[in-house]
């Protein structure tokens, strides 16, 4: 499947009960892409009000059209190398790697989707100590 129909987003999340996250910044070095600490007014793209129930720390590479591996390697730019496990920084009690696929498939619903790391990208992802999740959608054009 060619770059020109897939979406790709990859991001690193942080989240726990008490998770400060300026904290969080100062210790990864990046700014989020997304932030709240817990009990914080948020809004949904509806307009509705909520308060947060956990504080969330997140860092989000979205590139459309664009390939895995490209995408990957942008997130790990960002971050560099960390002596520590991402996992291990103050209050955080869930920490992962999500990756994020939205295809096109053919007329019929039917479609495949190709996905790549290079070695170095899985040494240097694993090094960060973090499952990584992978989610792709399939939809019609």
């Amino acid at each position: 499947m060619s770059t020109s129909n897939k979406k790709v987003m990859v991001g690193l999340y942080l989240k726990g009960d008490d998770l400060e996250p300026q904290q969080i910044t100062e210790s990864i070095g990046i700014v989020p892409t997304i932030s709240h600490g817990r009990g914080e007014a948020q809004r949904t793209t509806s307009g509705r009000e909520f308060v947060t129930k956990t504080g969330v720390w997140g860092f989000v590479i979205d590139e459309d059209p664009a390939e895995v591996v490209d995408v990957v390697a942008s997130l790990i730019a960002a971050l560099g190398q960390h002596k520590e496990s991402l996992a291990n920084l103050p209050q955080v009690q869930e920490a992962y790697i999500d990756v994020f696929v939205a295809a096109d498939s053919d007329e019929d619903g039917e479609g495949t989707c190709e996905m790549a790391l290079t070695a170095l990208q899985v040494k240097v992802l694993s090094s960060y100590g973090l499952p990584i999740r992978f989610t792709v959608s399939m939809g019609k054009p």
